[in-house]
């Protein structure tokens, strides 16, 4: 396994050797105090990274592609992010840190700052930040969610950013805001600040089934009446319950199997663009091909094409 060091707190950049992948991981430093963080490669071999210290109290991050391990020194398991999931870390200052990058493809952006940052930016905005934000935690915080489609829209301007200088700086800066107020948003949706009343137990379970069912039937999925009808809720109450649950709706949940699993099937190369595109519930090749530029930042083919040429050196 191969093994770098990088600091996490000035820009700085990794590029992959031949033989052990391609692409680079690096840090880009903002007046503001948040530093972003971009992995963009691929790998024919695990790699582990240790980052040195001093590190931010508070993180966020977002993969797009590929799985990303975290090992901080406080914890004794290890924090996994698959493709599609999102989380957010807060806790003291850590004495280590170390991630592992398992081989293949890994888009990941991160977002980190020191606590002050973000309080600084609420009183600025005389709003209170989220109930999970509020109250120095003992230990390590750490909650996991889902890319929403919106996330995943400024994820990719801010890796498409064609500005230079400080053009630049104030746009990835912007966009980083933009990010955290989706972040925020869920956030919000596990505390006081959710509309309608908690969640239950088996409201729980009736999501986890729900979802289930779109991720069962993607060429023929059931409209959201039907849906919400068959776990036995009204319309209203199931997309705030699944909301709650999976931080988007049913449809951009639905949206969001359809791209994965699509992108998938092409990938493997078992499917062509119109075939992949009906085999998960698309009646156009057309408006697939929209809608997968959108979640994935290129078209079908394009997107293929360069991922084929990363898988064969």
């Amino acid at each position: 396994m191969a093994q770098f060091k990088i600091s996490c707190v000035k820009n700085g950049k990794l590029k992959f050797e031949p033989g052990i992948g391609t692409g680079t991981v690096q840090f880009l430093r903002l007046n503001s105090g948040i530093t972003l963080s971009v992995m963009n490669c691929c790998l024919e071999k695990p790699v582990t990274i240790d980052f040195n210290p001093p590190f931010y109290s508070v993180g966020f991050s977002f993969n797009l592609a590929g799985r990303f391990e975290a090992l901080p020194d406080c914890r004794k398991k290890v924090i996994a992010l698959k493709s599609g999931q999102s989380d957010m870390k807060w806790g003291p200052n850590l004495a280590s840190l170390t991630g592992t990058i398992v081989p293949g493809n890994l888009m990941r952006v991160g977002i980190s700052m020191d606590h002050e940052v973000l309080d600084k930016m609420a009183d600025r905005y005389m709003h209170p930040l989220p109930s999970l934000l509020q109250n120095p935690p003992n230990g390590l915080t750490h909650y996991q969610s889902v890319i929403t489609p919106q996330m995943r829209a400024v994820v990719f301007q801010i890796l498409q950013c064609p500005y230079h200088g400080l053009t630049r700086e104030f746009f990835i800066e912007g966009k980083i805001l933009e990010l955290l107020a989706y972040e925020f948003e869920q956030l919000g949706g596990t505390g006081s600040s959710m509309k309608g009343a908690p969640l239950r137990a088996d409201e729980r379970e009736r999501m986890h089934h729900a979802a289930w069912l779109l991720s069962g039937n993607l060429d023929s999925a059931p409209s959201m009446e039907q849906l919400a009808g068959t776990v036995g809720m009204c319309r209203t109450r199931f997309y705030e319950c699944f909301r709650m649950v999976y931080g988007e709706t049913p449809l951009e949940y639905l949206r969001r199997q359809r791209l994965e699993n699509a992108k998938n099937f092409l990938l493997e190369g078992r499917m062509n663009v119109t075939e992949a595109a009906f085999a998960v519930g698309y009646s156009s090749s057309g408006y697939f091909s929209k809608d997968f530029k959108r979640y994935f930042g290129d078209l079908p083919k394009n997107y293929c094409h360069k991922h084929s040429l990363c898988k064969n050196g």
